[in-house]
């Protein structure tokens, strides 16, 4: 019984182990079967891709792309990346740098979300793509799910090749990271071509030829259609090529449309801006004191063109005028005092000004800087609207004529965005284009508002330039690139529009030779010789106090303070402000605790309670993947 057993026992193992090979034989012709195959794919792989092209006479292409994704885990959705630069290789050794666009991009699926959740570009050794991520972070999906998505994409670069036009497109590119199965499209060509030209490469990257067996191929009309049998494993393609006769493409040229459609909107704001240009200007008359009844608000009111920017010089100018005094206290804190309440020779916003500090403007009422904290911005608010009127100074035609030119600027620069993304540059995103003219429109709008007198104008334009430069270069590297030269050109145009429509300003008769005086006065306390402060100082030892408040209006206080500390003077501190010495080298002391008492009244008188708020077979001289377009993606 026991050598029974053993018999049986041995007769089993034998049979084992002679099965063995043949089950290795079996298993790894399995798995060369499922290999090119999506079955073992453990995460997801696209059950089947069926491609539409249709191309157009200027090298662009409307492409419809049909996924049916089969998510074996949960995924938000597909992920397509787009190459937008690339270099074309061909089989001959030959090659040609690409530069692309995509635009109109959708995304339909009736059974999954299609929102783009982000796009961004991302550069991989000579080419850049562009990634669209589909679906929505708090969603995923699992199974069959069906994607169609539609875009054009447009060759952006002359056909290079000479002598002779080119097809040369990845039906699917190799930067899949899924295998692709089921593979068909169709391809309508604009006019005839020779069907004999037609190439295909089918493998992984830069490889040359394709299985006649399993692609299949047909031309009816101008259409080409084809199919490939067996699915594509995690990065291989389908690339075709075909020669076509010189010509075939019309390649538009886009940079000379910008600059002549450009230049031609420049033209009429150019001719209206000439016949102004001999517009009566004020003539500066240099002047070592104010105009008569002229305070620092109403200097600021001309130099800064019918508006002010800030009420603080008013406190030094009424200190000076004998209504304030100033304290300084031993915590860098100020106290005023209103020292005369006869308020009945002052100008109006000098009463506001004095009743905003003191609730009860009474000889001998004293506040603090403290005290003015989110209360007087409300005051300083109502002298600036009081000082906000431009037809003060400039007749009303003119300022007519220049709400016009804004006007008709913007609605200018607004037809060329619409033309530029809807003919004559279409490769732009509309969307992007107009979000571009907005920001540019508030841009050089709130830098205009910064420009004062010529010299600051001409800076203030130069740092705008600068930031401008690099708003361009960052919308190039980090946007869509095609979008810079509608940036660039809605910048220069609204700049010039909104800086040079001044110039159709005409001054009224009785404030140009104010304003000459007033600009002559400005450049006297920029430019003054220390020969001639040092008389002036003599003649009157207060002169340097009373010039205070008009260096603070014209934004010069500084210049004023340096030009006083090496003049060989003896100077005494002003009889409204208490706390320092009569000698020289309390001189600089002064100015800079005076600097320091301008600079904190300042923060409080225009600081504001803060709000709340609640948050919440051939190849045809192709390889695989040197072609344009393809591309790739997978899925997040």
């Amino acid at each position: 019984m026991r050598q029974f057993v053993k018999r049986i026992a041995l007769l089993m193992l034998t049979a084992i182990l002679c099965l063995a090979p043949c089950c290795l034989v079996f298993a790894d012709t399995s798995s060369s079967e499922d290999e090119r195959g999506t079955k073992l794919s453990d995460d997801y792989y696209i059950e089947s891709l069926h491609i539409n092209i249709e191309v157009n006479e200027d090298n662009s292409f409307y492409i419809t792309e049909r996924y049916i994704y089969n998510f074996k885990k949960p995924h938000h959705g597909p992920i397509r990346s787009i190459p937008l630069r690339h270099v074309r290789t061909r089989e001959d050794g030959s090659t040609s740098n690409i530069k692309a666009a995509v635009y109109d991009f959708i995304v339909q699926s009736p059974d999954a979300s299609s929102e783009i959740a982000d796009t961004e570009t991302q550069s991989i050794g000579d080419s850049t793509y562009i990634i669209y991520y589909i679906g929505e972070q708090d969603k995923t999906y699992s199974g069959k799910h069906s994607y169609t998505i539609r875009y054009k994409y447009r060759i952006l670069t002359k056909d290079p090749l000479e002598g002779k036009d080119e097809l040369y497109f990845n039906i699917v590119g190799t930067s899949w990271d899924c295998p692709v199965g089921n593979v068909m499209w169709t391809i309508g060509m604009p006019k005839e071509f020779a069907p004999e030209t037609i190439g295909y490469s089918v493998g992984g990257a830069k490889t040359s030829g394709y299985d006649e067996e399993c692609l299949e191929s047909s031309v009816k009309g101008n259409t080409i259609s084809g199919s490939y049998s067996i699915p594509l494993k995690t990065g291989e393609g389908i690339t075709i090529r075909c020669e076509l006769p010189e010509g075939y493409f019309v390649h538009n040229n886009y940079a000379a449309r910008i600059i002549i459609f450009s230049v031609l909107t420049f033209i009429p704001f150019v001719i209206i801006l000439v016949a102004f240009k001999n517009r009566k200007e004020p003539v500066p008359v240099v002047t070592f004191y104010p105009p008569e009844s002229v305070n620092p608000l109403d200097a600021e009111k001309i130099v800064m063109g019918g508006r002010i920017w800030e009420t603080i010089s008013l406190l030094p100018y009424l200190a000076d005028k004998g209504y304030i005094s100033i304290t300084e206290t031993n915590c860098n804190e100020f106290t005023f005092e209103l020292v005369n309440d006869n308020l009945e020779g002052l100008k109006e916003c000098e009463r506001m000004f004095i009743e905003g500090m003191f609730r009860i403007p009474k000889k001998g009422c004293m506040v603090t800087s403290k005290d003015l904290e989110n209360s007087f911005y409300t005051t300083s608010s109502r002298i600036q609207s009081s000082y906000s009127k431009k037809k003060d100074i400039y007749t009303d035609k003119s300022l007519l004529l220049e709400l016009l030119i804004k006007v008709s600027g913007f609605v200018a620069a607004t037809l060329f965005t619409w033309i530029m993304c809807s003919s004559i540059y279409p490769a732009l995103n509309m969307e992007e284009a107009f979000i571009a003219l907005i920001s540019v429109c508030t841009f050089t709008f709130l830098g205009s508002l910064l420009i004062g007198n010529k010299a600051k104008g001409k800076k203030i334009i130069t740092v705008l330039r600068i930031i401008a430069a690099i708003l361009f270069v960052f919308t190039a590297v980090f946007m869509n690139s095609t979008i810079c030269p509608v940036f660039l050109y809605e910048f220069e145009f609204c700049s010039f529009i909104l800086l040079s429509s001044r110039k159709v300003r005409k001054w009224k008769p009785e404030q140009l030779m104010l304003a000459g005086q007033v600009f002559g006065y400005m450049e006297f306390i920029e430019t003054a010789e220390l020969d001639r402060l040092k008389m002036l100082c003599e003649e009157d030892p207060d002169y340097y106090y009373h010039t205070m408040a008009y260096a603070y209006a014209f934004g010069l206080e500084e210049k004023w303070m340096e030009k006083f500390k090496n003049l060989e003077i003896d100077m005494h501190p002003p009889v409204w402000y208490t706390g320092y010495g009569t000698s020289m080298f309390e001189c600089k002391k002064f100015n800079d605790s005076f600097s320091y008492m301008m600079r904190s009244s300042y923060k409080a008188m225009t600081s504001s309670p803060e709000s709340k708020s609640s948050g919440s077979g051939s190849s045809g001289g192709s390889i695989t993947g040197g072609g344009s377009g393809g591309g790739g993606g997978g899925a997040w």
